[in-house]
């Protein structure tokens, strides 16, 4: 005797076709039993749609409200544009959101009680985070209880302190609010004294009810870690903390402990140690003289004479933070292959490159030093061990890179270059190095908005993504997963007043509009978020976030810099 079996078949396209089924119903207005009205826009629906994807229309036709039996119900609390993508989101799951209307919706969803459409829109939201609007999103957040994009939007804050604290938002904050994030350990500044200024920028905002919070706030200034040069000639001479006894005892505090750190119990650092970074070397080519420009106190500690650069021109700079390294240039008319060190505190020759080499690229590469391409007025030619240079031949492009290896002195010449060329930028990046732009030789000289990537693993060329714009000498740097490449000239010699920078994860070169006219040569350095810009002919300098057009000029220059790179001094 056999037994029956029974099998069960599924349709997984039904249940789209009914609700599509619906949706075109809901659209030609049949057999809907209910009609919203919201601005004056009627938007006709079915009762068992609604209160199957909205706990708040399930409420209001299972009680015993007014509107379990209506035929038409008005809602006043939002509007037609979010209530159109409400309905086209509960019968189709799908919607549109885009930064101008996602608050609206974000109100509609709230107000419905829709999980679904609320945690989508937190997903685009936590997307678009940055920070120029995580005080919003903060805010928004808090207002419809969404504890995701809270959370996240005040991670975004610690993260990125000093950029939120530009934000108008900021001045807004409650004293509860901003006290909780200059108290934090978590906090990420690069300097400690962004947290002085933030407290007083929001002070100043609403003086007359904000100043009686000043001591308060500043109290959790960690002062050990700001310099000496800072508290005494800009801290100090704030009016608030002048007219405070207490205010003005911690200054005091502050600079006895760096004459004598052993008697006063340490502050903890934030979460993040601060950059070591403290000082722009300017380098002025035309007397061989250097500026040490103070990023804390924005002005020229000194100044030096150095004799291992004289006469040295059109040489190039590369730092890694804490040393820099001056090569090539052009010594009394000629080709110079002389390389200077500077160690935070003194100067001193190292080595000479094998090549002779003018406006050559320079990068650090960890426990290397590479230096590509450039130019030479000749054509080397070897006598009993020497490199003797044969002024024969004239403006004659090197075509490889040397590495120099800080632990055993010494230069190698290594592989070949792609393409041959000299004032070119050089960016590095973990294993490797973006060689950006630069011009060719000769009287018909070619500008390129070339970009090609040298692996130090492999000793590789590869092409990378061109620049939107040709440039010959200008400044680069890589910072957030970006290279960002600013200023410079055109093959007509004309100064460029434009920037880009290029995504690492999507290869793709976006421009930025231009910040303000720019005047002959650009040099710039990045320091933290921090771009410092030096104008050779207006002698100034400037300092802008990473991305942002907001320049300001920190320090009037009294001489031509040529060369500027920021470096930490002993």
């Amino acid at each position: 005797m056999s037994m029956s079996s029974s099998k069960t078949y599924e349709n997984l396209h039904f249940s789209v076709d009914l609700v599509q089924g619906l949706n075109k119903q809901r659209l030609d207005d049949r057999y809907c039993d209910i009609t919203l009205i919201v601005a004056d826009n009627k938007f006709p629906a079915h009762r068992s749609v609604l209160s199957a994807s909205s706990e708040y229309f399930d409420t209001m036709f299972s009680s015993k409200m007014k509107e379990q039996f209506a035929k038409v119900v008005s809602i006043k609390e939002i509007t037609a544009l979010a209530m159109t993508k409400v309905l086209t989101f509960v019968y189709t799951g799908s919607v549109t959101l885009t930064k101008k209307n996602v608050n609206e919706i974000l109100q509609a969803a709230s107000l419905m009680r829709i999980e679904a459409l609320l945690g989508i829109a937190v997903k685009f939201l936590l997307e678009d985070l940055k920070p120029t609007n995580c005080l919003y999103y903060r805010n928004l957040g808090q207002l419809y209880s969404l504890e995701a994009l809270v959370e996240q939007a005040v991670a975004c804050m610690i993260q990125n302190f000093e950029e939120v604290s530009q934000n108008e938002d900021f001045c807004h904050l409650e004293i509860s609010e901003l006290e909780s994030l200059v108290s934090s350990n978590d906090i990420k500044v690069d300097y400690e004294y962004t947290i002085f200024e933030a407290i007083v920028k929001w002070v100043k905002h609403d003086e007359e009810n904000h100043k009686k919070y000043f001591l308060k706030l500043f109290k959790h200034v960690r002062m050990q870690h700001i310099s000496t040069g800072y508290l005494s000639y800009k801290l100090r001479k704030e009016a608030m903390v002048r007219t405070s006894l207490e205010c003005r005892d911690l200054v005091e505090d502050a600079l006895l402990y760096h004459v004598n750190p052993a008697r006063y119990q340490p502050q903890p650092h934030r979460k993040e140690d601060y950059l070591k970074t403290n000082t722009i070397l300017c380098f002025n080519e035309e007397n061989s003289s250097i500026d040490f420009y103070d990023i804390q106190t924005e002005s020229i500690v000194n100044e030096a004479i150095s004799e291992d650069l004289y006469p040295l021109t059109g040489c190039a700079v590369g730092s890694n933070g804490e040393k820099a390294v001056f090569c090539g240039g052009e010594l009394i008319g000629q080709a110079s292959n002389k390389v200077v060190f500077f160690d935070g505190n003194i100067f001193q020759t190292l080595p000479p490159m094998n090549k002779f080499r003018t406006s050559p690229a320079v990068v650090y590469a960890g426990d290397l030093l590479l230096v590509m391409g450039g130019e030479t007025n000749c054509i080397q030619r070897n006598y009993r061990g020497r490199n003797i240079p044969d002024i024969r031949d004239q403006n004659v492009l090197q075509n490889d890179l040397e590495l120099y290896n800080f632990q055993n002195k010494r230069w190698i010449v290594d592989a070949r270059l792609k393409t041959p060329r000299c004032c070119a930028s050089a960016v590095f990046l973990q294993d490797e190095v973006y060689l950006l732009g630069g011009r060719s030789s000769g009287q018909n000289q070619r500008v390129y908005n070339l970009v090609e990537i040298y692996n130090t693993n492999t000793k590789q060329w590869t092409a990378r993504q061109s620049m939107n714009e040709a440039r010959k000498s200008f400044g680069s740097a890589f910072i957030n997963d970006k290279i960002l490449a600013i200023g410079g000239f055109d093959e007509r010699e004309r100064p460029l007043n434009s920037s880009e920078f290029l995504d690492i994860a999507t290869d793709v070169w976006t421009s930025l509009p231009p910040p303000f006219p720019w005047f002959d040569s650009i040099l710039t350095c990045f320091v933290g978020n921090k771009i410092y810009a030096a104008i050779k002919n207006s002698k100034g300098i400037y300092k802008a976030s990473a991305f942002s057009n907001e320049w300001v000029e920190v320090y009037s220059n009294p001489s031509n810099v040529c060369n500027m790179v920021a470096v930490c001094r002993k």
